[in-house]
């Protein structure tokens, strides 16, 4: 048999347990079944062993830090300002321009702050945001739209 080529994946441990996890459900297509048993061995091995501590990483990257994480500001405080700046967006259009983050950040800031209103903080528990939320009619403001 000719040597072929082999390439050692580089993979946090998450990731290798979701592709191993993958490749645990039988194929669809039969003549992939060779190659996904293979596979599947494989990655249940090296899963194995990463799971154990019984091999060593190959690689060890260094995770991506971003400016304020590098000057020291925590995350509660990206929280905050993020919250500040959501309080100020009195509209729709003010609210679009923060980002996806900013407001992730705001609305967990008000919920572990007790800053939600009890519908609020219901809607939040269920949906996991407030985006999409409608404000009744006795409310002043409709922000979560």
């Amino acid at each position: 048999m000719a040597k072929e080529a082999k390439y050692r994946p580089y993979l946090t441990l998450e990731q290798l347990n979701y592709i191993y996890s993958l490749l645990s459900n039988p194929p669809q297509d039969v003549t992939k079944i060779d190659t996904h048993i293979e596979l599947r061995q494989n990655f249940k091995l090296l899963q194995f062993k990463a799971n154990e501590g019984l091999t060593n990483p190959s690689y060890m990257s260094n995770p991506k830090v971003d400016l304020e994480t590098s000057i020291g500001i925590t995350l509660e405080e990206k929280r905050k300002a993020a919250y500040d700046k959501y309080k100020e967006a009195d509209n729709s259009a003010k609210l679009a321009d923060l980002t996806d983050q900013e407001i992730a950040y705001a609305e967990v800031y008000m919920y572990e702050n007790n800053l939600m209103r009890t519908d609020e903080e219901a809607y939040y528990e269920q949906y996991g945001t407030l985006i999409g939320y409608q404000n009744d009619e006795n409310s002043p403001t409709d922000m979560h739209l």
